[in-house]
């Protein structure tokens, strides 16, 4: 082997890193990875039902699962819901209407799941086993409080001074 085949690749990385040019790289990779990872955490699923439902669908389960909401948006064709798992982690859910390719077509709305910023693939499957299944099983309405019965007391007299 030529010596000048060895010592060209060491001058040039050198001179490379001499410049901030390999930083700069490094940095491009390791952030086009970073951005990769966080669009790739969010998973979509389909269901068979309008926004509104599957809305009310993905409160309930949130609720069943331990994860409030405390930020929801929604509206006829689409929504937000943001909630924090018992742990502390973010949890978007985003609601989107797809469009009807026929007038006979059920009503469809994706669901889109973001666990964190780089996702939990367990925990969204999970939390979209709990909508599925909150979709199927509509929670029972809230009961409704008998009403008081009546009193027919009169108030207390004022007291003699």
């Amino acid at each position: 082997m030529k010596p000048s085949r060895f010592l060209f690749p060491c001058f040039a990385a050198f001179a490379l890193v001499q410049s901030g040019c390999l930083m700069l790289t490094a940095t491009a990779i390791g952030g086009g990875a970073a951005g990769v990872a966080y669009v790739r955490a969010r998973q979509t699923e389909p269901f068979q039902a309008g926004v509104q439902e599957t809305a009310t669908a993905t409160l309930a389960a949130l609720q069943e699962l331990g994860m409030p909401s405390d930020k929801q948006n929604i509206g006829r064709h689409g929504g937000e819901i943001d909630a924090w798992t018992p742990g502390g982690h973010p949890l978007m859910i985003d609601l989107e209407e797809v469009p009807a390719k026929s007038p006979n077509d059920p009503p469809q709305t994706k669901v889109g799941v973001r666990f964190g910023p780089f996702g939990d693939k367990a925990q969204t499957e999970r939390i979209i086993a709990q909508i599925e299944y909150r979709l199927a099983n509509p929670a029972p309405p809230q009961p409704v409080a008998p009403p008081q019965p009546a009193t027919h007391q009169s108030d207390e007299p004022p007291l003699a001074k």
